[in-house]
């Protein structure tokens, strides 16, 4: 069997379709209907894996004259699942059958194998190994359970509990689940219903009005994933949707608008779910989870978490804090980007969905986990190094090789306490420190301005001097 007809198998298999559950409950006879359903189109010699129109297609020539079906799938319920389509994409061919499979549910979320030698070693090393086949499995059956035997079954909605928070801990959340679950622990749902036809209306009252961010925007799209099928032309789907979501919360949120960093967090939603689940899980995200001062145009949100970091480095590693101190490396050179990006595109696919996954369920005290858990897995490699060049380096290179994201979840909830309350407090300690650097900042671009005008005066003063 086909690794792209697996991955279909998996997603009709952990569930059922409602319809069915609601009229007889008959779990087995429906699961055994999708895989008829599915034996139907696809024979294994005949699938055949392509893009088409940006979107990934599983393609079969059939001459069977069996009308196209539809299936549903119980693992995506708000959209993200697209249904076959006859004949998609032209040609001669019209018995085609093709059915669109989320970004999600596939290996590395859509992106391609690593070009860098070094690290493709790596990725392929992990993705082949025992321990991963055996994690991958262990999730899922978990899950599966868990929506079985608590849950009450898969359509019921998931709420935050010591039950879920110990189940994304220990296994992150299976990828056919992770945008319902992402969306469900955040109330999407109901900010969707709350404010129906928002997103779309808040495009067309601003669609020929100047955008200070737009320029911006346009110039971070290329940048964003551009090795991904989704965002790599000006043309591909996810680029467009992606341009919308950012304009429309630019408009929505004038105190933040619009921040380098923010086009990474947009397209790895959007290969989760659809745009105007994207939008509201970008609100919040930034507006309820993270502070909301995070992304404003003096990043003070960031600045102020860079300082509570460093603390608690000194605190918690107090060995590698000392070596930074000696070599007057300060933290925030490089945990100020991670913060930011919520740690997309630092580390691997899918340790970053493991962080991505436990913020969304546990809120922004993970970013700090996350980051202290990295600097404790490497701490010895990084006390044998003896220069700035040289942590910087390593800091900027080793996570990219972090596939094996067990290690890095085990040492986020091993070697210390972290309360929110404690994060709580820090944040009050540094906020007073950010705004008093900020007030001098204020008060040093008032002065050079003043400097200007006098020397710009007196430069006439002279020219009018000279020409009398």
């Amino acid at each position: 069997m086909s690794n792209i007809l697996q991955a279909i198998f998996t997603s009709t298999s952990s569930g059922i379709s409602e319809g069915t559950n609601k009229n007889n409950g008959n779990t087995e006879s429906s699961f055994i209907h999708h895989l008829d359903d599915l034996s139907t189109l696809y024979e294994d010699d005949k699938n055949k894996f392509q893009i088409v129109n940006n979107e990934t297609i599983i393609n079969n020539s059939s001459s069977s004259s069996s009308p196209t079906k539809i299936i549903s799938s119980p693992t995506s319920p708000i959209g993200s699942m697209s249904p076959i389509n006859s004949n998609y994409g032209g040609g001669n061919n019209q018995d085609n059958d093709t059915i669109s499979i989320p970004f999600s549910i596939m290996d590395n979320i859509g992106f391609p194998i690593p070009e860098d030698e070094e690290i493709k070693k790596e990725y392929n090393k992990y993705k082949n190994s025992k321990e991963r086949l055996k994690f991958i499995n262990d999730c899922k059956e978990q899950w599966m359970e868990y929506f079985m035997t608590q849950n009450g079954g898969f359509y019921n909605k998931v709420n935050k509990n010591k039950t879920i928070q110990q189940m994304i801990r220990k296994y992150g959340i299976y990828p056919n689940y992770r945008n319902k679950i992402w969306c469900e622990l955040n109330q999407i749902d109901k900010k969707l219903i709350e404010n129906e036809g928002y997103y779309k209306k808040m495009l067309q009252v601003h669609k020929n009005i100047y955008n200070e961010a737009e320029y911006q925007i346009d110039l971070d799209l290329s940048r964003t994933f551009p090795q991904h099928v989704n965002f790599k032309y000006p043309t591909s789907k996810g680029r467009l949707q992606m341009k919308r979501i950012l304009i429309a919360f630019s408009w929505r949120n004038p105190y933040i608008s619009y921040c380098q960093s923010l086009n990474f967090i947009v397209a790895t939603l959007l290969l989760h779910c659809d745009e105007e689940t994207a939008f509201w899980l970008l609100v919040v995200l930034l507006e309820d989870i993270l502070p909301m001062n995070y992304y404003n145009p003096h990043l003070t949100g960031v600045r102020i978490d860079s300082k509570v970091f460093e603390e608690l480095v000194k605190n918690r590693l107090p060995k590698l804090f000392n070596h930074f101190q000696q070599l007057q490396l300060d933290c925030s050179v490089f945990c100020s980007g991670w913060f930011m990006r919520c740690f997309i595109d630092v580390f691997p696919v899918e340790t970053f969905l493991r962080i991505l996954d436990l913020l969304f369920s546990e809120g922004s005290k993970i970013l700090f986990r996350a980051a202290l858990a990295y600097l404790k897995l490497y701490e010895n490699d990084l006390l044998n190094l003896q220069n700035c060049g040289e942590i910087l380096h390593f800091i900027n290179q080793s996570p990219s090789l972090l596939f094996d994201h067990t290690k890095l979840m085990k040492n986020m909830f091993s070697f210390y306490v972290l309360t929110r309350k404690e994060i709580e407090m820090l944040r009050m300690k540094y906020k007073e420190v950010v705004e008093k650097e900020d007030a001098e900042f204020s008060r040093r671009r008032k002065n050079l301005k003043l400097f200007e005008e006098e020397l710009s005066n007196l430069v006439a003063a002279e020219k009018n001097n000279n020409f009398e």
